[in-house]
């Protein structure tokens, strides 16, 4: 609300009133003399610098908080690339041990079958049939030793059934 008081037909202001009229103002009713009260000028040059020194104020503090903004954001940027760099290596050093252990593997399943040939080779069944029966005495079953488990109709091979289980 203006300092002067308005009149509560419209008209300007009280300082242009006449003595003997009266105020609405809210639910008060005052004499035009009592509430019209001097505007008060300021001094524009002390106001216009004050204002200038405000802005200049403004100014500074909104340029403090851009630079720790871009500050903050370039320390994170520079946080991220260490911390992408650490698991680039990281996962480079892992593939070069995963490519030794294939690399290994590899030629240990090699060297296997090339030592399974080797043996399979330097040994051929028939020699080794030789040898079982020669030094160490193995035969072949006879049809009497052969005994089935579980057999149903109890028929062997033979066609006997004495061997029954």
């Amino acid at each position: 609300m203006k300092r002067d008081a308005v009149f509560k037909g419209g008209k300007p202001s009280a300082a242009r009133m006449g003595s003997g009229s009266y105020i609405f103002e809210g639910s008060a009713v005052r004499r035009a003399e009592e509430v019209s009260r001097p505007v008060k000028k300021r001094d524009d040059e002390s106001y216009r610098k004050r204002q200038i020194a405000k802005r200049a104020e403004r100014a500074r503090r909104e340029a403090r908080a851009d630079f720790l903004v871009l500050m903050l954001s370039a320390v994170l940027l520079m946080a991220a690339g260490a911390f992408f760099l650490t698991m680039k290596h990281t996962v480079s050093m892992q593939t070069e041990v995963i490519r030794d252990l294939e690399t290994k593997a590899l030629n240990s399943r090699n060297t296997s079958e090339a030592l399974a040939d080797e043996a399979a080779a330097q040994i051929g069944m028939e020699e080794l049939v030789r040898i079982a029966k020669e030094e160490y005495g193995m035969s072949y079953p006879g049809a009497d030793q052969i005994v089935y488990a579980g057999a149903e109709t109890g028929a062997h091979i033979n066609g006997s059934e004495d061997n029954a289980a």
